[in-house]
């Protein structure tokens, strides 16, 4: 093409019409749309995420007419280690570069200019629980001018980081018993549990913490019983699922019972009165084992559509449920649920399903959005359409990081002086961990212009340095407040406060 289209706006057609030999027949004719990138340089990576053994791919799609090429002079590849000077990789020579992708009529600009660092050496190998993308590339290309060269794009820096590998998940070797405590999160034999965990697709190794029966503790699904003769279960039915009850609830690794099916909501019309027969054996189950939590299936019990509405129908009767969250907005637990737990609380996991087309900022404002608004567990989803996105699933083991290493903290006390800050747009949630006050805030997702947030932290807690989690840096308080920019809807910062 001649031009890149100067926005998503703009297409190009073309037709395509085939005659058919037979004289008199009318030609078939079909129309085309497609569009231009309206950037010359679009980079990308392998991940985000990467183990010191395992070697990044770092790419850029050159996106530019066929007719712009012998104006290309130069491409330099930047790239900076943490506060390290940056080093460059200057590409010159267009002609090889393009030779082995070149066909008489085609040139495949895909990942045109790529390299791949030889190995992990010299960089900071991260903690997995404190994930940091202290690498940034960026891809600068030259034009030949009269004057000389001149800089016609640059990409924004595509960062990425070093971390090292998770440990398993560590439980009790004997569970006494699972039960909600009074604000909302799980218990293993009294003690709160904050499970981050991971559906798996398409056979990809997990690098999260799974729930807990795919680590050899056992979950007793009474789903399909209750469901087998398509009626409100009746006193044979209650036999049986006593019996079931009965095998199982003294066995020392027994965690769960699970009613219930994925997206229930979602299934027809009838949800609700197969609802009503779940019910009713929720309520013979935890007269005969009171004991252990009567949990919604592995997949979500409800799905995002209209998910505030649907999750107040399992609200309290079960102990737990998964409640997916929209593309955009999370469940809103304490509007919603919270009114309905008066003698029994119901711990709400909430689980960001990842799809190709949403951003990775948005994708971790889901998650820390949804932990301010009650959420007593995370679950990340990436969708079967990130089969072909194997850097998409890549950054959720940061992020599975990030909400493993936090779990201790978002289970810890509040104090009872909470920090001040200027904004109404930033929402925070305040912790006590170890002798440290721990501040995690998000922007309000409203769009609008760049938020310079003050921090004033109570003199009760004499705070010296501050550290921003998962960035890589520090701010320096002065008399006891600090400052930051929230720039994005959808920015996230965690601040540790150190006395």
């Amino acid at each position: 093409m001649d031009r890149l289209c100067s926005s998503w706006q703009e297409q190009y057609t073309f037709a395509l019409r085939i005659t058919p030999p037979e004289p008199g027949s009318a030609p078939l004719e079909t129309t085309f749309s497609f569009g231009t990138p309206s950037h010359i340089l679009r980079p990308g990576a392998s991940g985000s995420y990467f183990y010191p053994e395992e070697t990044p791919l770092i790419y850029a799609n050159l996106n530019v007419s066929r007719d712009s090429l012998p104006d290309l002079a130069r491409c330099d590849i930047v790239i900076r280690r943490g506060s390290a000077d940056a080093t460059g990789i200057p590409i010159t020579d267009f002609a090889s570069v393009l030779a082995p992708q070149t066909a008489p009529n085609f040139i495949d600009t895909s990942r045109l200019i790529r390299f791949s660092p030889t190995s992990a050496e010299g960089a900071t190998i991260h903690p997995w629980s404190e994930p940091v993308r202290d690498h940034a590339v960026t891809f600068e290309l030259f034009r030949n001018a009269a004057g000389g060269l001149v800089l016609i794009d640059q990409t924004e820096p595509l960062r990425f980081g070093f971390i090292s590998h998770f440990p398993k998940p560590t439980f009790p070797s004997r569970i006494e018993s699972t039960s909600i405590d009074a604000r909302g999160f799980i218990s293993i034999n009294g003690t709160p549990y904050f499970p981050v965990f991971w559906t798996p697709h398409f056979g990809m190794s997990p690098e999260a913490d799974y729930p807990p029966m795919q680590f050899g503790f056992k979950a007793l699904d009474l789903t399909s019983l209750v469901y087998s003769k398509n009626r409100m279960p009746d006193d044979e039915f209650r036999a049986k699922i006593l019996a079931k009850v009965a095998e199982v609830k003294d066995d020392p690794a027994f965690f769960q019972y699970e009613l219930g099916e994925g997206e229930m909501q979602l299934q027809d019309d009838a949800w609700k009165e197969r609802l009503a027969w779940l019910k009713t054996a929720i309520g013979w189950i935890r007269a005969a084992d009171p004991r252990h939590i009567i949990n919604g299936p592995i997949s979500w019990l409800v799905g995002h559509p209209g998910h505030n509405e649907a999750m107040q129908a399992f609200v309290p009767d079960w102990d737990v449920i998964g409640v997916e969250a929209s593309f955009e907005t999370v469940p809103d637990i304490a509007r919603f649920a919270m009114p309905l737990m008066k003698e029994r609380r119901t711990a709400v996991l909430v689980g960001l399903e990842t799809y190709f087309y949403q951003s990775e900022r948005t994708l971790r404002w889901r998650g820390y959005r949804s932990v301010l608004a009650g959420a007593a567990g995370i679950g990340l989803c990436p969708s079967g359409m990130l089969q072909s996105r194997p850097d998409k699933v890549n950054y959720l083991r940061g992020l599975n990081g990030e909400f493993r290493g936090l779990a201790p903290i978002i289970l810890s006390a509040e104090p009872g002086d909470q920090a001040q800050i200027d904004s109404e747009r930033i929402l925070s949630m305040e912790k006590l961990y170890e002798g440290k006050r721990y501040i995690l805030t998000v922007r309000d997702g409203i769009e609008g212009p760049r938020i310079h947030a003050r921090f004033s932290v109570p003199r009760t807690f004499p705070c010296r340095s501050v550290r921003v989690l998962f960035e890589g840096r520090a701010i320096q308080p002065t008399d006891g407040a600090f400052e930051d920019c929230f720039a994005d809807r959808h920015d996230v910062h965690v601040y540790e406060l150190s006395p």
